[in-house]
């Protein structure tokens, strides 16, 4: 059909024709299947999932069902709903070796069978094997958690304290990060009516029971107010785990600080002072003195608010630690904790973790798992296919863009079967990933 002119000068609309067979979006996923088997994930869910196979006329093995899942997350595709664009790809068909993958009521079915029997258990051992790819050899906890929404009558959702929806049921996942490579090592779903210190220590001490952590050198434990309690504390103080918690500003704290000696380390963008001070300090729960850092923003010149009316000491942060290192590197080290906070949000935003699709409680906890394991997988594969900058941890989008989401054609000639992809890409980020992948294959 010819081209048609219209609009501006100059400006040509085309018309469609839906002609183009055998093309997927999802150019990229072949680059992820080889990364997959580059690393052996294939077999590994094999080996642990052998207790849980399924009847021998099931169409779906669970190892190809949670293949898909992890490969769909990887895509961006957040939701079970969204993987009905899956169901008949060209490209991942062929490389399941199947007429067709598994349809939406198919895989909501599964994550209730994945939530039972101890198939979560089971998926433990790939978390780990995962885990020992994407961490260092020295390593940073940072705990947190945050408070998810729910929208229909998902089982375990509670109403708690939820300061975007107030009075709406939700669940509160408590979660540990690597502060260093951004690896997701636990992500525990719990109702809503839990606050950040239920179950604290049941979950760091099966954090740091982990065979993937035994052999890291754990060199601090960050974490927010929610975490700076006696129980915690003495607990990691018993492990000799240096810590780096905030505290809570309570009344007597307050009135502490007030006997310390300040020094200025700079002043806010508005121009008011922030200092700092530390001392010994024994809460009334607290079993023994600990050293506590006081970080305060003073109004210019000592004057209050006079004129806008705000008191002297417009802010203050407490923040118990174990280190005598300076009072502002301290400040600092407690502040990179942000990068928890980045990929909390980039969970939400790019793996719909705050997306919970089934009304059972343990197949949303699976689910959890799943996408946690997804993008600890991209994570390693950014890190495989570009060491020389571990450090830099690109967004889910940027990678879905450059190396996932690439228009392709399953061609074939004679008895081959190759994968047609535009020709720029050759040159550019996806073509230099899989060089990277090749060498990387070849050295092993």
């Amino acid at each position: 059909m010819a081209a048609r002119s219209g609009g501006p000068k100059g400006s040509r609309v085309l018309a469609e024709q839906f002609t183009l067979k055998n093309a997927t979006p999802f150019g990229g996923a072949n680059l992820i299947w080889r990364f997959l088997e580059a690393i052996g994930l294939a077999d590994m869910l094999t080996s642990n999932l052998a207790p849980h196979h399924k009847a021998k006329h099931a169409r779906y093995s669970l190892v190809q069902e949670v293949l898909l899942l992890l490969i769909g997350r990887m895509l961006g595709l957040g939701r079970i709903a969204d993987f009905t664009e899956l169901e008949q790809d060209p490209l991942l068909t062929r490389l399941f070796h199947l007429p067709k993958l598994a349809d939406v009521t198919i895989l909501y079915k599964e994550l209730v069978r994945l939530g039972t029997g101890g198939i979560r258990a089971a998926l433990q051992p790939v978390h780990e094997a995962v885990l020992d790819r994407t961490l260092g050899q020295k390593t940073i906890l940072d705990f947190d958690s945050s408070v998810e929404t729910v929208y229909g009558h998902q089982e375990g959702a509670k109403v708690g304290y939820n300061p975007t929806r107030p009075g709406r049921p939700s669940y509160h996942p408590q979660l540990c990060f690597d502060g260093l490579s951004r690896s997701l090592i636990e992500a525990e779903l719990r109702p809503g009516n839990t606050v950040s210190s239920t179950g604290l220590v049941e979950t760091a001490q099966r954090v740091f029971d982990l065979p993937v952590l035994a052999k890291r050198q754990i060199e601090l434990v960050r974490g927010d107010r929610g975490y700076g309690n006696e129980k915690f504390m003495a607990f990691l103080e018993d492990r000799a785990l240096p810590f780096i918690l905030k505290v809570s500003a309570t009344r007597p704290l307050r009135v502490w600080s007030d006997t310390l000696t300040y020094r200025a380390i700079g002043k806010t963008a508005v121009g008011d002072v922030r200092e700092v001070a530390s001392g010994l300090y024994q809460a009334g729960d607290w079993t023994r003195p600990r050293r506590v850092v006081v970080v305060r923003e003073r109004a210019a010149g000592g004057l209050g608010g006079q004129l806008l009316d705000l008191p002297a000491v417009l802010e203050e942060q407490f923040i118990a630690t174990t280190q005598d290192w300076d009072e502002e590197d301290i400040w600092h080290c407690y502040n990179q904790r942000c990068t928890s906070e980045t990929s909390i949000r980039t969970l939400k935003e790019d793996w719909s973790f705050d997306a919970f699709s089934k009304h059972g409680f343990e197949a949303n906890a699976v689910d959890l798992f799943l996408k946690g394991l997804a993008y600890n997988l991209t994570l390693g594969m950014q890190q495989l296919l570009n060491p020389k900058d571990r450090a830099t941890v690109h967004t889910a989008d940027t990678i879905r863009r450059r190396w996932f989401l690439l228009p392709a054609v399953v061609a074939t000639h004679a008895r081959d079967i190759f994968l047609r992809l535009p020709a720029e890409a050759e040159h550019g980020h996806y073509g230099r990933a899989v060089r990277a992948l090749e060498a990387l294959i070849a050295a092993t």
